[in-house]
């Protein structure tokens, strides 16, 4: 993690935050991975991680995940999809659904313009599961969207299984919207996949 950004979501004086790197490398909880051109840090075990990170209560967690997705969208404000990712992971560990929704589908759309189909799939099919947490509020045009895009690699890859299901969520979203150019290609999809 860099200094900068553990300073953003520690909401404390710059100093107390060193000391407290200081106390925590003397420790050897932690070591600096790096020192240009801004000092990085890192658990020196998963383990410390991963019970560090569970002894925080739920609530806790969503919380700090949201101060990082805030830093990180100030620090990459105009490029995000170089951190979409990233970005994506914080939104949904912070329970944002829209916005991890959002964040799913562009890293989706990301990997599937690099030939990366399996990450497509996992993202846009992420995306939908958020976008379903949010029930009657949820965006039907960005589920749609996510849907048709989860086809797509799904196809690429030869993972037919489920796909009728999808297409009849995909005619659904689309007839819901009223939306005719979308539900044709839906349908044409369909029509393909028999």
């Amino acid at each position: 993690v860099p200094f900068v950004l553990l300073h953003a979501v520690a909401e404390a004086a710059e100093d107390a935050v060193h000391r407290g790197l200081t106390h925590l490398q003397a420790a050897e909880f932690l070591y600096e991975m790096s020192l240009f051109p801004d000092p990085e840090y890192t658990f020196k075990h998963a383990l410390t991680l991963e019970v560090a990170y569970q002894s925080l209560l739920r609530e806790r967690r969503c919380a700090l995940h949201e101060r990082v997705l805030h830093a990180l969208e100030r620090q990459w404000a105009g490029r995000e999809q170089e951190k979409i990712e990233l970005l994506a992971h914080h939104a949904g560990r912070a329970e944002l659904w829209e916005r991890a929704a959002r964040y799913l589908y562009q890293a989706g759309e990301k990997a599937f313009a690099q030939a990366r189909y399996q990450a497509c799939a996992t993202s846009c099919q992420a995306a939908v599961e958020a976008l379903d947490r949010l029930g009657a509020a949820a965006d039907l045009t960005l589920k749609l969207d996510a849907c048709l895009e989860l086809w797509s690699a799904r196809s690429v890859t030869g993972q037919y299984d489920g796909l009728g299901q999808l297409g009849e969520k995909a005619e659904a979203l689309a007839r819901a919207l009223d939306d005719g150019p979308r539900l044709a290609q839906v349908q044409l999809r369909q029509a393909q996949a028999v």
